[in-house]
């Protein structure tokens, strides 16, 4: 699978829901994103913030899982959008 270039080559992970052909929840990646994700973050901005560095995930795990913060309301706007 070929990787499209991601704004620097650390470590990204993805804590969007898990979308079939395109990524799953909390998969890592390194170096860059698959390039379905990447046209899926193109074709829906706000995308990107889900995509995030190893760092920023405790806290992007915990929102997530309490349903609160940037990151709960990111994800549940993605879920909103893939589930239609």
């Amino acid at each position: 699978m070929k990787k499209a270039a991601k704004k620097d080559a650390a470590a990204n992970i993805w804590c969007g829901p898990t979308i079939p052909g395109v990524a799953k929840h909390f998969e890592v990646y390194s170096g860059g994103v698959p390039d379905t994700l990447a046209a899926a973050i193109k074709e829906h901005p706000p995308m990107a913030g889900l995509l995030v560095d190893v760092s920023e995930f405790p806290v992007a795990r915990v929102q997530i899982e309490q349903g609160t913060g940037c990151f709960a309301a990111l994800d549940r706007m993605v879920k909103g959008y893939y589930t239609k």
